[in-house]
């Protein structure tokens, strides 16, 4: 008796549906390697890309829009995905304001400082890995002036009676923050000491050391 032969369409049936979960698992695993590699990339570099936003942070105009009594206004630009000005809520680090901007695959964070509080009127830059080296560094603002020392023969700048410009050449104050010493005078009837200069937004200790010696009332 002849032996029966096999019915070779049923056998592929199974050969041909584990061919289908192969083409469709290696495109998978594929795509779960390469998210992996993405968020490797942006954790050595120290910023998740795609992070829930906590912090309260929305676009504005410029640095003069309105702004809530708790909030500073911050520039960025460089290798982010949404360049501009932010308002910031008081908290918010500048490592929420690049996940909220999204860093490029490109962005070089090897100079920057992500343990940086944000201040108003502060602009940041972010490189580009093809960047010249002598590009704009990643602090562009008035804190960038405030790592120099001021000329000798400066005057002394009367706190009271100085212009926006007069104020402007003092070590680590740009126009910004010119106009910030302006308001608080207005608002306050005039400074009585120079330490109110720690009232004034946007100034910090770094500045406020800096420019102190340099400053009458």
């Amino acid at each position: 008796m002849a032996a029966a032969k096999p019915d070779t369409e049923q056998e592929s049936r199974p050969k041909r549906r584990l061919d289908a979960r192969y083409l469709i698992a290696v495109p998978a695993v594929l795509l779960l390697c390469f998210g992996l590699g993405v968020q490797y990339a942006a954790y050595i570099s120290g910023v998740q890309p795609g992070a829930v936003q906590a912090a309260a942070i929305r676009a504005v105009a410029g640095f003069d829009d309105t702004r809530a009594s708790d909030e500073i206004i911050v520039q960025i630009s460089g290798a982010v995905a949404h360049k501009g000005y932010y308002a910031l809520g008081g908290d918010t680090t500048l490592r929420e304001l690049l996940e909220f901007a999204g860093l490029k695959a490109a962005g070089d964070m090897s100079e920057v400082d992500l343990s940086h509080q944000p201040e108003h009127g502060d602009a940041y830059h972010i490189r580009s890995g093809d960047d010249p080296l002598d590009v704009t560094p990643w602090l562009t603002n008035d804190l960038l002036a405030a790592s120099a020392d001021a000329p000798e023969d400066l005057p002394l700048v009367d706190l009271n009676a100085a212009s926006l410009e007069e104020l402007q050449q003092l070590p680590g104050i740009g126009e910004v923050k010119a106009q910030a010493i302006i308001d608080y005078r207005v608002k306050h009837n005039g400074f009585r000491y120079k330490e109110e200069l720690l009232g004034v937004e946007g100034i910090g200790n770094k500045i406020y050391e800096d420019i102190i010696d340099h400053v009458t009332v």
